[in-house]
């Protein structure tokens, strides 16, 4: 049972607030786009309430396993919204959004199972939420790293929303563009031989994506990629590229191209220069024959 604090909770005006807020949130998270947006948004509420709700129930508790059980709690919370927000990018890219709203009723269905087995068979719950974190534990790594680059392609699809609002609203303005901190290695490239620019990319396929950085000349280009034990940058001339197309969806613009017998997708972020188009431009033209 909760304490008298949690009185409130039973209030009509908390019921009524509560009420909608799960309206708009099954609602919304059922919209291809919104989806990605509410999630983002949601990086800086789950975490944080679940550890103030801990923060409530524990008063009166040892301070030790008070701040043991908001870790843990701010743990639980983060590991399941960043697996949330992945499995949904995922789905994105592999379905083209179409599984999105599929996807969001089968989490509603585990939600009210996890109710279930939290007031009935809390014991259960705990030894799923115990393999849930062992597995975490495994493959944190990897989590985190998807969770950062879901992050970073959310997070600019909605800056990329504003601007075309901007847009939208003043015909005449014109968005700066952003800089890019490019890599030591990189850094010393484009200051030796000035490129014709320069961009923040994602290499791979979604799953063994990888952050990366790319610099176009007019005859090559040269990568960079952050890889868990080193770091490399390779360089092609463009007429050793062959297979080159582009490919766009919601969220990025893809690049393919093969080179060296090595195939390649870079992921651009929208609304960033250069563009994947532009960059296909770039390879079609060195690679013509005079």
């Amino acid at each position: 049972m909760l304490g008298p604090e949690f009185d409130v909770l039973a209030s009509w005006p908390v019921l009524i607030v509560a009420g909608v807020l799960l309206v708009v949130e099954v609602v919304a998270d059922k919209i291809p786009a919104v989806d990605h947006v509410w999630d983002a948004v949601h990086t800086f509420i789950r975490t944080p309430g679940a550890m103030v709700v801990v923060a409530v129930l524990m008063q009166g508790q040892d301070v030790t396993w008070q701040v043991i059980a908001i870790l843990v709690a701010g743990g639980v919370a983060f590991v399941a919204h960043a697996g949330k927000a992945t499995a949904r990018v995922a789905s994105t890219k592999v379905t083209a959004a179409t599984a999105n709203a599929v996807v969001s009723a089968a989490e509603d269905v585990f939600v009210a199972l996890g109710s279930v087995l939290a007031a009935f068979y809390p014991v259960v719950l705990g030894a799923l939420v115990l393999a849930a974190l062992l597995s975490a534990a495994i493959f944190g790594p990897k989590l985190v790293r998807a969770f950062r680059i879901s992050w970073a392609v959310s997070s600019n699809y909605v800056r990329n929303l504003g601007r075309k609002l901007r847009r939208w609203l003043e015909p005449d303005w014109r968005p700066e563009a952003r800089a890019v901190n490019l890599p030591p290695p990189l850094q010393d490239l484009a200051l030796a031989e000035a490129p014709l620019g320069a961009a923040r990319v994602l290499e791979g396929n979604y799953g063994r994506r990888r952050m990366g950085y790319l610099l176009v000349w007019r005859d090559r280009l040269a990568l960079y990629v952050k890889r868990v034990v080193k770091a490399k940058v390779r360089g092609y001339y463009f007429k050793e590229l062959e297979d080159v197309y582009v490919g766009e969806d919601t969220l990025l613009d893809r690049l393919f191209f093969v080179a060296r017998g090595r195939a390649y997708v870079l992921s651009f972020f929208k609304g960033q220069k250069p563009a994947a188009a532009y960059v296909a431009e770039l390879i079609a033209a060195g690679q013509a024959k005079p």
